[in-house]
Parts: C-alpha cells; structure tokens; sequence
C-alpha cells in the first residue's frame, strides 16, 4: 500500500523537476526550521514507502557499506531525515491533519450535547406552593395549602392541587399530621384527570443548635387514578436551615419508593425569609430525577414557598414549619 504523500505524476515529469532542483519547493523549504542544513535528497521511493507506512524508525542496510546497519526513517540516516524537505512535508500534513481530526472531534460533541441534552431533561418549570394557616394552638396546627406547577415555558399549568392536614405535636421535638391532597393533572392528549393522596408523617430533629436538620418519614396511598391501580408510595426526607436567623440558607432533599423500589430523587437549594409577623418565604432551585422503566429522566424547576401565618406569635410554636411532601 502506498504512504499517503504519494506523488501520482507521471515519471518524466518527476525526473524533469529533480533535475531543474524543484526551485518553488526550495523556496518554501527554506522559510522552514532547519532549512539551513545542506539539502538532502530522498531515497528512492520504493525504499523509502514502506517505511513510511509504518511511521517508524527500523534499521535498513546502509548502501554505504555491505552488510553495516544504521537507524533510518523512509529509507535515510535519522539524523539526515530531520532536515529534509520530504520530512517537512510530512511534518506539516501529519499536523494539519491532528488539527483537522481535533476540530471535528470538538465539533462532534457540541453537536451532541446540544442534540441530545434537550431531549432527556424537559423545560424548566415552575412550582409555586401557598400554605395558610387557619388554626394553630400549642398543640395542634391546621392548615391549607393550594399547589401549582407550570411548564412548557410557563405557559402549561399542567399539576394542580389543593391540599390541607392537621399537625399534633407530640413533644418539643416530634410531631405527626395527617393529610388529604385532591390532584388535577393533565395528561398529554387525554385532558385533565382527577385523583387523590391520602397523607400520614412524623417529623423528628436529628441536629438541633445553630443549625437545624429535621427527618420526615411520609406514608401517602395514591387512590382514584383511572390508568394505573391504587398505590402506595414512601418518602424519607431531610431538611436543613437556620431556625434563628431572618435569612437563612435552606436545604431540602427528598426520596422516593414505591414497590419497585427507590423511584425518585428530589433536591432543593435556597434560602428561607422570615417575617416577624411569623409568615414565611423560601425560594429554590430543584432538581429532580424520575424513574420511567429503565431510565431515569431529568427535571429542573424554580421552587417558591409561600407560609402565610394568621398569628403574630406563631413562630414561638415547638412545632417548627418544615416542607410539606410534594
């Protein structure tokens, strides 16, 4: 096979310019490293092809002497081939050809990722959540909560929902509540479908100081869907922030099974406001990951709570506000 350099002119052409000294080749070879060392004529072709297919150096007899060998690259001595004008050829095709192979590699992947990332992440969305509380005493809390989540470039509200529960805190530290949640969720070409979520938790601190980290373990029975059985669903979650502070960093990580197993993860990062008359507010980024089959899909969202209290002295409550289950 023949090295990629190969000149396809026919011979007396090629041995008209060897003859002239190729002046326009000398011209360029000149401006290149090396150019002043004496100019060295190539070997032959046929014994110089083979081992340039090869790209290497290999020891080929040295027609100087009968039976000496010496280090050649393309049928010369190593240290002649460096300064040659074959070799500079080489030099200059073998790298504008990395450059080449580097700039469709590079242009390959930014294809990819811009083709391939938009498919498996939807838009990002919006979720919007706004809790009042209609009783609250030392013991016992009541509130009512109104849900909505838009997508499709806030155009869509496809997930909307209404929500209430009642808290009974057992100590300072433990509470429990249970909830009913009435869902209206659009499907795709099939409209907007009905179904409902019965609620049970308990809250419980695992660091309390400066720094507060609750743990809620969450019992929901998923009823009333028409296109899949009634199910159960278990969420553990754990959320972190400052109970002190007016401003404080927020943190919130979710995670769920069903009876096939850990289904869903959900991450949220923002910060929390507190107002003296005892409402709340976080804002958060979230990022979620849902389980269809095999795969887990990808799903961002701009996360807004809203903790409107009736009660000035509400934030005096041992039962701390914490996220309700989503």
């Amino acid at each position: 096979m023949r090295g990629p350099l190969r000149d396809d002119r026919p011979a007396h052409v090629l041995r008209s310019r060897r003859r002239r000294g190729g002046g326009a080749a000398r011209h360029l070879f000149a401006q290149l490293p090396g150019a002043g060392v004496q100019y060295q004529r190539p070997a032959p072709r046929h014994l110089r092809r083979s081992d340039h297919d090869r790209g290497g150096i290999h020891h080929a007899p040295d027609r100087t002497g009968p039976g000496r060998r010496t280090g050649s690259v393309g049928g010369q001595p190593a240290a002649l081939q460096l300064s040659s004008p074959a070799y500079g050829l080489r030099t200059l095709d073998s790298a504008d050809s990395l450059r080449g192979a580097a700039a469709t590699a590079v242009a390959v992947l930014v294809l990819t990722l811009a083709g391939v990332r938009p498919a498996e992440a939807e838009d990002v969305q919006s979720w919007t959540d706004v809790e009042f509380g209609v009783y609250e005493s030392d013991r016992v809390a009541w509130t009512v909560e109104g849900v909505a989540r838009i997508r499709d470039s806030l155009k869509s509200a496809y997930d909307r929902r209404l929500k209430t529960d009642v808290g009974l805190t057992l100590n300072d530290a433990v509470s429990v509540s249970f909830g009913y949640i009435l869902r209206n969720r659009t499907r795709g070409d099939f409209g907007y479908r009905w179904d409902h979520r019965l609620l049970a938790e308990i809250t419980y601190p695992l660091h309390t100081g400066d720094v507060r980290v609750e743990g809620t373990t969450l019992y929901e029975r998923h009823v009333g869907r028409p296109d899949i059985p009634d199910f159960n669903r278990y969420r553990q979650q754990i959320e972190l922030e400052r109970p002190r502070a007016r401003l404080s960093p927020w943190l919130h990580q979710s995670l769920g099974f069903e009876r096939r197993g850990f289904m869903r993860s959900r991450s949220r990062v923002g910060v929390r406001w507190r107002f003296p008359s005892g409402s709340t507010v976080i804002g958060a980024y979230q990022f979620e990951r849902i389980k269809y089959g095999a795969i887990w899909r990808p799903r961002h969202a701009i996360y807004s709570e809203w903790s409107l209290q009736m009660r000035a002295d509400s934030e005096s409550d041992p039962r701390a506000r914490r996220a309700a289950p989503r």
